[in-house]
């Protein structure tokens, strides 16, 4: 039995360097650090190995499975090809010449410099990122991720930035890319996974953005798009303005905006086949403001969160997420039901895999809902809704996301409206609020605080329509619209 049991493990400690077997050079725990590796030649790490001294250039570097490996004096301008299945560190800069990155599924790169990282491609040169299937990429510590006009980033896993900038470089998601701060994209573009990003900048170097019909584009706190774009697939605008001054085409694509102002200026149009659009908080659901000049509008109001040409057993006309005294507050609103029976809640962590949270029967003298998730996870939730029919048919909402941080800050206005009471939760002590009209000007009001995080803004004067209310928390700034109606 002993016998038979040192086998096992020594089985177990070989498999994890089965994808690292055709090597040049081995490191396995002992022996020298030093390694030249050139061209042609493979160095294979095989147990953990902190900042060796690695010269050469142009070689291949394999980091097996279940291994750690931290080299800061990385550099592509040497030229490497990594082959990550474990775990790589490195404060690495970036540089200008080969460097491919093969971040292989299990495998998780970390660039760990909180410097800018910029990353270009000179001529007869290949700088490329492939990250495969169940790989994860962090680059979240760096004031600005850069990559430059020729480099590729290939990505079926998952990536993570601080702040990430496309310059005339090519970005091809198919899985999920986060962005903490601001994705400036003036490169190539072609999505059909998850981008969420706090804010998204687009401006036009004439490289084709497409986000494709199984994309979906999440913004937390506005978006300029000043390039042209296609978008087959969805936009969400969950918080900030939404400014469009190139042009947006496509095919069945579709814009929803929560919060913010939607304006599409002369110069800009959001016109292509079957486009839909829905600012849910604007009167009729078009855009605040557009220019009047022909072909610069043409979609359809649609504020239903269905996959194009997919029968739901009930439409769902608006689904949010909300942060609120450490737990998350889901709102949906359903509308024509036919033999529709209940709602599941579901929550993931990573946008692919859900558990059920709960259960809401369908109520045929209501169509708004609530359900509160009382142990939220820090950083990103996701959610979605499973519509469940009276004949077992079964379909999904689109996924929804929260930024969730304890004891952070809140911000929720009670929408629509009931007379001048405009009701508030916020945390924020003693919120400075503002309310302004569509023109700008302020609407005075007098706020008063009714309960635990409760607050009451009395408006001071006859004023009906759409209103900006904004304030003002440690970390960020909260703008919401509200409609009122005084009349």
């Amino acid at each position: 039995m002993k016998k038979n049991l040192i086998v096992l493990l020594t089985l177990i400690a070989l498999s994890g360097y089965s994808q690292c077997t055709t090597c040049t050079y081995v490191y396995s725990g002992s022996g020298s650090t030093n390694f030249n590796v050139n061209s042609g030649e493979i160095l294979c790490v095989n147990a953990n190995l902190n900042n060796p001294n690695i010269n050469g250039g142009n070689g291949t570097i394999c980091v097996a499975t279940g291994v750690t490996f931290t080299w800061d004096n990385m550099s592509a301008n040497q030229g490497w090809t990594i082959n990550n299945y474990g775990t790589t560190n490195t404060s690495m800069t970036g540089g200008q010449g080969t460097f491919i990155l093969n971040n292989k599924n299990g495998g998780t790169f970390n660039f760990t410099s909180s410097n800018q990282i910029s990353f270009a491609q000179n001529g007869g040169q290949t700088t490329q990122f492939n990250n495969e299937t169940g790989g994860t990429i962090n680059a979240t510590s760096t004031s600005l991720f850069l990559i430059q006009s020729g480099p590729t980033i290939n990505n079926s896993g998952s990536i993570y930035f601080n702040k990430f900038e496309n310059a005339e470089a090519t970005l091809n998601n198919n899985a999920y890319v986060n962005v903490t701060t601001e994705y400036y994209n003036h490169g190539g573009l072609t999505n059909n996974g998850l981008i969420e990003v706090n804010s998204l900048r687009v401006t036009d170097k004439n490289l084709p953005m497409i986000n494709g019909s199984s994309g979906d584009i999440i913004v937390q706190s506005g978006a300029s798009i000043g390039g042209n774009m296609t978008n087959n697939g969805t936009m969400e605008i969950k918080g900030g303005d939404l400014t469009i001054s190139k042009n947006i085409s496509g095919t069945e694509g579709w814009i929803r905006v929560e919060n913010g102002f939607t304006n599409i200026q002369c110069g800009g149009s959001y016109f292509g086949t079957n486009l839909k659009f829905c600012d849910v908080n604007t009167s009729g659901n078009n855009p605040d403001s557009q220019c009047a000049n022909a072909g610069t509008y043409n979609a359809s109001v649609n504020c239903n969160y269905s996959t194009a040409g997919t029968p739901f057993p009930v439409k769902i006309t608006s689904f949010e997420a909300i942060s609120r005294a450490n737990q998350i507050y889901l709102k949906w609103n359903a509308s024509e039901a036919s033999n529709f029976d209940f709602f599941k809640i579901q929550k993931s962590s990573d946008s692919k895999s859900f558990e059920t949270l709960g259960r809401v029967d369908f109520n045929n003298e209501s169509m708004a809902y609530t359900f509160v998730d009382e142990k939220p996870s820090e950083g990103l939730n996701y959610y979605r809704l499973q519509l469940n029919d009276l004949d077992g048919t079964q379909k999904y909402s689109k996924i929804i996301s929260e930024n969730f941080t304890f004891d952070g800050d809140y911000f929720d206005v009670e929408n629509p409206v009931k007379g001048n009471m405009i009701h508030v939760f916020s945390n924020i002590t003693e919120p400075k609020i503002e309310l302004r009209d569509i023109n700008g000007r302020l609407i005075s009001g007098f706020i008063s605080k009714i309960g635990n995080n409760e607050y009451q803004i009395t408006v001071g004067r006859k004023t009906s329509g759409l209103m900006m209310i904004k304030a003002k928390g440690k970390n960020q700034v909260f703008t919401k619209k509200i409609i009122l109606n005084l009349d």
